[in-house]
């Protein structure tokens, strides 16, 4: 879990995310990629002046089981505080266990899904970034001057 403030210039792209660790090895190897959030500042359009932010989870070089699940957009008008993920601190995170992977904010869960069999054997290594990008190039930052993201932790917890 990792608790931070993100920005919502047009154009950022903060993100939390996890890899299955053995997707260093190459390529072709299974992965299994769980998006915790990925948060678009103001320039997605399916969702313009919204508030919120996505998550899923991709199995990268699976064959007939690639896939990319739907992509789950929570509104935060609807629970905790009811502000935006640059109003304030959230804690977001991901709780994988055999049977099933759940992603909360603030500690509620929001979306889950049955733990897929890459997840199930490998352990995780986690990124988080700040990227621009998203749903275009190019960006103009400019009237930004400098974009941050604040973590305030990140905790690893092992079962």
């Amino acid at each position: 879990e990792c608790r931070m403030l993100c920005p919502n210039a047009v154009g950022s792209w903060p993100a939390l995310w996890l890899l299955t660790n053995h997707a260093a090895r190459g390529n072709s190897v299974p992965v299994d990629e769980l998006d915790t959030i990925e948060a678009y500042g103001l320039e997605d359009l399916d969702h313009q002046n919204q508030i919120g932010y996505y998550c899923t989870s991709h199995r990268w070089n699976q064959g007939k089981h690639e896939t990319t699940d739907p992509f789950a957009f929570f509104d935060m008008r609807t629970f905790g505080n009811g502000l935006n993920w640059d109003a304030c601190f959230h804690t977001y995170g991901t709780l994988i266990t055999p049977e099933e992977t759940v992603y909360t904010c603030d500690n509620l869960p929001l979306y889950r899904h049955p733990t897929h069999p890459v997840s199930a054997e490998y352990p995780f290594y986690f990124m988080l970034n700040l990227a621009v990008g998203g749903n275009g190039w190019p960006v103009d930052l400019s009237r930004y001057g400098i974009i941050d993201l604040y973590a305030d932790f990140v905790r690893v917890y092992a079962g």
